[in-house]
């Protein structure tokens, strides 16, 4: 009998934008091998995957693949067509970093075309795997799956490794997350005392001692007649002196999909905006992160700002520099420095850079 389950599942999604978070969509490409039950009396076989993976939240995902293969019969005397189509599960244990693991289950129809016999079965999958990230839309992945078919309950393997391009995007802050209203309460009508002054020196009559003062006098909180002195104070207000920008250094960071993580590779990058602080005391600096205009304004802004944060504190740490001379700032995609119509001025656009000012 024989049998052929694909495997092909989420590849990985990738850095500088988000990786595989709410409303992303990934198109999956890979190639394998697959393992079959002794009882199929099939060879090993090549395989040759597709998938369409759409991001719930930022772990789960669903992912609608197909499969194909053409594995030899044992006995050498040809082979049989091997396809199937199947609707995953995946659940991704990490969502920041370069490599994300996860964990993968689903079902499918497979169907076998041979010179002997046809036939079309359920199969189930369970298995999981991992996604490097290379870029913003770019990344790699490595799948394992067991497969059990309920034709003849032969049980397969199949491991793939292909290649990602995740598209689209979804702020995690447009989730619903509204906490939930009150209900409004009528406040009782409560009707007012009328409030006398007789003498119209702003004390009522109740706390009035001196009643019947002079219109125009000027009384204390018992209603009588108090001198007044009057002391005229000048104040000298200092202009706060303005700042002014003595050097801007743009930072050749680059961070993974949906992270604000620093590499170590990059900390000869913050080295530049350390040293420059410590040679100059008089001095203070404004990390300010930016996005290209790719996904929601809001959720690049926050992002960006999270990416500023991370510059800052990785500044503070590794070179003891005050805390309080680095502000981080998040501007999201609201200063390009290049048209947000082409990659290369997208790239451009994604950057940290170190403004310091005096």
């Amino acid at each position: 009998m024989h049998y052929k389950s694909a495997l092909l599942s989420s590849l990985l999604m990738v850095s500088g934008s988000v990786f595989a978070g709410a409303g992303t969509t990934t198109l999956n490409i890979g190639g394998g091998v697959m393992v079959f039950d002794d009882d199929r009396s099939l060879d090993n076989g090549t395989v040759g995957v597709v998938g369409l993976e759409y991001g719930i939240t930022d772990h789960i995902a669903v992912e609608l693949s197909g499969l194909t293969s053409a594995p030899d019969i044992d006995s050498g005397d040809g082979h049989v067509d091997v396809s199937e189509v199947r609707v995953d599960g995946l659940y991704y244990l990490l969502t920041d970093g370069v490599i994300l693991p996860y964990l993968a289950g689903g079902v499918g129809r497979g169907e076998f075309d041979g010179d002997s016999a046809d036939f079309h079965e359920t199969q189930f999958n369970l298995g999981g795997g991992a996604r490097i990230v290379v870029n913003d839309i770019f990344s790699l992945r490595l799948d394992l799956r067991g497969i059990h078919g309920n034709h003849d309950n032969d049980n397969d393997g199949v491991f793939t490794v292909g290649m990602s391009w995740t598209f689209g995007g979804l702020d995690s802050s447009s989730k619903s997350d509204v906490a939930p209203r009150e209900p409004i309460r009528s406040t009782p009508i409560v009707k007012a005392t009328p409030v006398l002054d007789s003498d119209g020196d702003g004390v009522v009559d109740a706390n009035d001692q001196c009643p019947n003062t002079v219109a125009g006098s000027i009384v204390d909180n018992k209603g009588c007649v108090k001198e007044v002195v009057k002391k005229v104070v000048e104040k000298t207000v200092a202009e706060k002196p303005k700042e002014v920008v003595v050097e801007t250094i743009t930072l050749n960071i680059e961070f993974p999909t949906n992270s604000s993580v620093v590499g170590s590779q990059f900390i000869g990058e913050l080295e530049k905006v350390a040293t420059f602080l410590q040679k100059h005391a008089d001095v203070s600096v404004n990390i300010e992160g930016h996005s290209d205009d790719r996904g929601k304004d809001s959720y690049n802004k926050a992002l960006s700002q999270r990416r500023a944060g991370a510059v800052k504190a990785k500044i503070v740490q590794q070179f003891g520099v005050a805390e309080s001379r680095i502000k981080a700032i998040g501007y999201g995609e609201e200063r390009p420095i290049a048209s947000n119509d082409t990659a290369k001025g997208r790239q451009k656009n994604r950057r940290v850079v170190a403004v310091i000012k005096k």
